[in-house]
This record gives C-alpha cells, sequence and structure tokens, in this order.
C-alpha cells in the first residue's frame, strides 16, 4: 500500500487490526472504509477509485459475525482488488479461503495453529508471487525457535479446533 490508498474492512475486526487500520494507517496516507462485512453489498458500495483491498474475517474476533467469502472474493475480483482474510477463529481445519479464491490468508500463530500456547507470531499465505513480492518488500522473516515450534504445536492444534467446531 502507498499513500492515497483505501481499504474496506469491517468495523468488528480484531482489535489489533482495528488499531491498525483506523490509527497507524491514516498517518501514512492510507485510509479505511469500515462497513458491515455481512453485507456485501455495503462493501462493494464503499469501494472508491483508490481501494486496494477488501479485508475480511472468516469470524469477527470478538463478536463471531461470518462473511460471505465467496460474495466477497467475486466484488474483490470483479474491482481487481486484493482479498485479504483472517482466518485465525476459523483455522486452516474448519476453513480453507484459498480454496474459495481469497488472495492472502492471515493466520495468528498463537492462537490454533501454535497448539500449545507457546509462540507467539503470525502467518500470511498465499500465492508463491504474493508471498515472494510482500518478502521482497519488506523482508519479513521468522526466527529459528518459533519455526521450530510451530510444528510441533499443529501437530496438536486440530483436537482443540475440532473439539470447538463439534456440534
Amino acid at each position: 500500500l502507498s499513500s492515497g490508498d483505501h481499504i474496506v474492512a469491517s468495523p468488528d475486526v480484531y482489535g489489533g487490526t482495528y488499531g491498525l487500520l483506523t490509527e497507524e494507517l491514516p498517518r501514512f496516507g492510507i485510509e479505511t472504509t469500515m462497513t458491515d462485512m455481512r453485507d456485501p453489498a455495503a462493501y462493494e458500495a464503499a469501494i472508491q477509485p483508490n481501494t486496494k483491498i477488501l479485508y475480511i474475517e472468516t469470524l469477527t474476533n470478538p463478536v463471531l459475525k461470518v462473511c460471505d467469502i465467496p460474495a466477497m472474493v467475486e466484488i474483490a475480483k470483479r474491482h481487481n482488488l486484493l482479498c485479504i482474510i483472517d482466518n485465525t477463529f476459523a483455522s486452516p481445519w474448519a476453513c480453507q479461503p484459498l480454496s474459495m479464491g481469497v488472495d492472502l490468508v492471515i493466520h495468528s500463530t498463537t492462537k490454533y495453529l501454535g497448539g500449545h500456547s507457546d509462540i507467539i507470531g503470525g502467518a500470511v499465505v498465499g500465492s508463491k508471487e504474493l508471498i515472494a513480492e510482500i518478502s521482497r518488500a519488506r523482508c519479513i522473516w521468522w526466527k529459528p525457535r518459533p519455526s521450530q515450534l510451530l510444528p510441533l504445536g499443529t501437530r496438536h492444534a486440530n483436537t482443540p479446533c475440532s473439539n470447538a467446531c463439534a456440534e
């Protein structure tokens, strides 16, 4: 993103994300319009000529609102925007947004993926090309220790996730 760019997001996103969108990014000239992600038409109406990203969450944190992911992807594609989703609360065991056409998926590895609450970190998943572009632009790399712990946590993460998804 660059100064002058625009994002459409929901006011119900995770608190840290809300702060980034409403307090930090505006300092760099990046504006966000907040609208209800359960209403794809409202998201589409909020798109401006300078919009670059539709930002959604599989389940909002903490109120667990659900969005229509395929509808949001369709809107993003129609307007040539990136569709970015935070899939932390759903986890990759319950929802695979990339298979629905989402461009980038964000996960907090501190939650389900870590499995043991022993790492603090995050992951961004997407096409090889998009990840390469992000890596070149930001030189984002993880320290060795969390990289070693994450595979151990994911081995056990399916159990709490399965319990959370059980009827």
